[in-house]
């Protein structure tokens, strides 16, 4: 059977915080889903959370991530930007989860 790729697109606060572990938990509890990737336009951020969560590979550019990953399913968490990212490679995706915000919101 074909891994079930995942990746996630904002490695901030609520990513940390919830998304992170909840998407650790699942994949080790389950054979064949893969966490591919991470992107955070932090180069720290991203490669911690890669290392703390299990990730294969960190990345800056959401470009880059949907293009060399092509993700089964992923999770965009964060600014706008990473909606529109996500959107535009849409086809090439089966399952999406988006999670937009703008700085400040709900703080």
């Amino acid at each position: 059977m074909k891994p079930f790729r995942i990746a996630v697109i904002g490695c901030g606060g609520i990513s940390v915080q919830a998304h992170g572990p909840s998407l650790a938990k699942y994949a080790a509890e389950r054979d064949g889903v893969v966490l591919a990737a991470c992107c955070d336009v932090a180069a720290e951020k991203a490669e911690t959370y890669r290392e703390r969560f299990d990730f294969l590979r960190a990345y800056t550019d959401m470009e880059e991530i949907m293009e060399r990953e092509r993700p089964d399913a992923h999770y965009g968490l964060g600014l706008s930007t990473a909606r529109a990212v996500v959107e535009a490679h849409g086809g090439q995706i089966r399952q999406s989860v988006l999670h937009t915000f703008g700085p400040g919101c709900g703080r």
